[in-house]
């Protein structure tokens, strides 16, 4: 498979779904709950729809496995894309700008390509196995290694399912708070992992539900090297790092058990 062609669709895609983000944020004539704060909006569908299109129109007998829609079967199901059209729903159905489009594609389960766009300030996030890690065109980099945790900013999201971890989640926050600069919880996981990789957070600690969105934290791979950042698991919870903040992010998770 060339992975050129295949980042060339992504990003396609992403752009396309953009536009349609852009035009009907602020005019979403649907906002329904998944759960008690998971939403998904008429922008979300749409969104969808027009990334599985693109795709579909130069690679018919790939699978997808899509938020809103689930897995779409393909004649080829060692080739798969994971699509998010619209990481950071909430922020978009109360107009709050910071959100992204994220998109994946993998081979035999081995990410390959991955893109992140945030639709309204332009910012694209992409990587390539082999090719490293760009912000619009640019290579990136995580925070330097002799970077102070101090002196860094962290970012974090919460689960929907909150009371059920409450009390633990609240010690980890607050750990994070009295080691670090700032702990910063912007809505979009997806931008969050993102920004660790292009050396802006120095870690970014997600919380799932065991959905694996491979779009989301592919964007530290320099070419021909190992991560420059680690993403380390424990249950639902995931905490992605730069090296010399590693042992802390371990620390933190911890709290959590």
């Amino acid at each position: 498979m060339d992975l050129t062609t295949v980042s060339r669709v992504a990003v396609k895609a992403a752009y396309r779904s953009a536009d349609i983000l852009r035009s009907r944020i602020g005019h979403l004539s649907t906002v329904a709950k998944k759960g008690p704060i998971d939403l998904v909006t008429d922008a979300d569908l749409a969104s969808e729809a027009e990334i599985v299109r693109t795709i579909r129109e130069v690679f018919p007998e790939h699978a997808i496995v899509a938020e809103e829609s689930g897995t779409q079967a393909g004649a080829s199901s060692d080739h798969r894309w994971i699509v998010d059209p619209l990481d950071g729903t909430v922020n978009y159905a109360h107009q709050v700008p910071f959100f992204a489009v994220s998109i994946a594609y993998a081979f035999r389960d081995a990410v390959q390509v991955g893109v992140v766009l945030n639709p309204l300030d332009g910012e694209l996030f992409s990587a390539v196995e082999g090719a490293g890690a760009r912000l619009n065109g640019q290579p990136i980099r995580v925070s330097p290694p002799e970077a102070e945790l101090s002196e860094s900013l962290l970012a974090t999201g919460f689960p929907y399912d909150l009371e059920a971890d409450f009390d633990a989640l609240g010690a980890r926050f607050l750990r994070c708070l009295r080691r670090a600069r700032g702990v910063r919880r912007l809505g979009s996981a997806a931008l969050d992992l993102c920004y660790v990789a292009c050396g802006r957070f120095a870690i970014g600690i997600a919380c799932s539900r065991g959905t694996r969105r491979p779009g989301r934290c592919w964007c530290a791979r320099p070419a021909g090297r190992s991560p420059i950042f680690r993403t380390t698991r424990w249950g639902r919870r995931y905490a992605t790092s730069s090296p010399p903040t590693g042992g802390f992010t371990r620390s933190c998770c911890r709290s959590w058990r």
